[in-house]
Parts: structure tokens; C-alpha cells; sequence
């Protein structure tokens, strides 16, 4: 039995090449038009360089461990749909203020394209 334990844990070690997916479209456009590529680095989105706010390169990883009871999946959406209110614990540079994130960005995409960005943000993992 413990040889064919084996195998499916060597199986199960290739999903997290998942992680580092290309971005669709629609999410390479909504990261564009809500300006997010001037504030962050994001993987695989290109002209995502800013140095304003933090690499987002590992966010889905960490977002789970900063708001204890809260996904990471929430801890992002609420980021994004709430900035003004949002402080983000855990902060490269300490917590980060309320407000911090621009205030028009749940005005500039759709409920869809909000929903397409939390989702690719929270798939992000360390070293993605």
C-alpha cells in the first residue's frame, strides 16, 4: 500500500504549476484599466512594474494566512471592493492605511472583472 501512496503524492506535485498560469485577457484589461499596473508588480501582466504598492506576485498565498477566519479570496475582493474601509495587515511596510487604493476602482470594472482579478490574484503562490 505504501507504494502506491507513492505515486499519487508525485502526482499530486505538478498542480502547482497551476499557480503561474497566463491571465486572461479580460483580466490583463481590468488590471489595465483599473490602473493596477502602476502601483504593483503582478505576474505575467506586462507593464506591471509599478513600486507604489506591494509585489502581488505571492498575494494569494499570503492573503490567507492575514486576516485570521477570512479566505484569501475575501481578504483580496474586500481590497479591491472596499478600499477606502480596507486596511490591509501584514504590509511590506506595516499595516497599510485605509484609502491607500485608489477609490474609483470598483467604478471602473464590472462585477465580472473584479471577480476575474480576485480569482487570478488568489491563485498566486510564493516564487509564481
Amino acid at each position: 500500500a505504501a507504494a502506491e501512496g507513492a505515486p499519487a503524492d508525485a502526482a499530486a506535485a505538478p498542480a502547482a504549476p497551476a499557480a503561474s498560469a497566463m491571465p486572461s485577457e479580460q483580466i490583463v484589461s481590468a488590471i489595465t484599466k483599473g490602473g493596477c499596473i502602476a502601483c504593483h508588480v503582478i505576474p505575467n501582466v506586462p507593464n506591471a512594474v509599478g513600486q507604489v504598492g506591494p509585489d502581488l506576485s505571492n498575494i494569494g498565498a499570503d492573503a490567507g494566512t492575514r486576516v485570521p477566519g477570512q479566505s484569501a479570496v475575501d481578504y483580496i475582493h474586500e481590497s479591491i471592493a472596499d478600499p477606502n474601509k480596507f486596511t490591509a495587515p501584514k504590509c511590506p511596510l506595516g499595516d497599510c492605511v485605509a484609502g491607500t487604493m485608489p477609490a474609483n476602482i470598483e467604478t471602473l470594472l464590472t462585477p465580472e472583472e473584479v471577480d476575474a482579478v480576485v480569482q487570478y490574484l488568489s491563485t498566486l503562490k510564493s516564487g509564481s
